[in-house]
């Protein structure tokens, strides 16, 4: 639970990001698969990349607030989402300029975010048969529900 909680301290580094380029680029629908590894910029994450999926990020919470607050539908257009796109991009090069190891690091962290993802579909695909019998202690996940929400109760 804690690999998949989301750190503050590590700015784009969180993982709704290498999911989303997981899904939309490294997925049996993406570009990125069709390309192959040679000339492939998908493989650098490059910055007008992680900006989109910032972007999209962002329209998706919109969307479910204003859905759940009933405002209606969070539409993701250029005219909308076109200036939060230029901040991301300018938040990049600020980071690439200002701080150019952490940007390194940016690139880095989420191509082994998005290996490890890879590994993860990899090995549930190889396993498919034994975790169909897999037996789940669900008398353990309620205890651990229930210390969690005594927990969330007692903040």
């Amino acid at each position: 639970m804690e690999a998949r909680t989301y750190d503050k301290s590590k700015i784009w580094m969180n993982p709704a990001l290498a999911c989303l380029i997981e899904d939309s680029f490294w997925s049996a629908k993406g570009d990125a698969v069709r390309i192959g590894k040679k000339g492939n910029t998908y493989l650098e994450l490059p910055d007008p990349l992680l900006s989109i999926c910032a972007t999209a990020i962002k329209c998706a919470f919109k969307g479910i607030r204003d859905i759940c607050s009933m405002k209606g539908i969070v539409h993701f257009t250029d005219a909308v989402y076109g200036p939060e796109w230029c901040h991301y991009m300018e938040l990049l090069e600020k980071f690439k300029n200002d701080s150019p190891t952490y940007y390194g690091l940016i690139k880095l962290e989420l191509q082994d975010m998005l290996w490890e993802h890879s590994k993860d579909v990899a090995s549930f695909l190889d396993n498919e048969a034994s975790i169909a019998n897999t037996k789940i202690d669900f008398n353990a996940m309620e205890e651990a529900a229930k210390a969690a929400m005594a927990a969330r109760k007692s903040k």
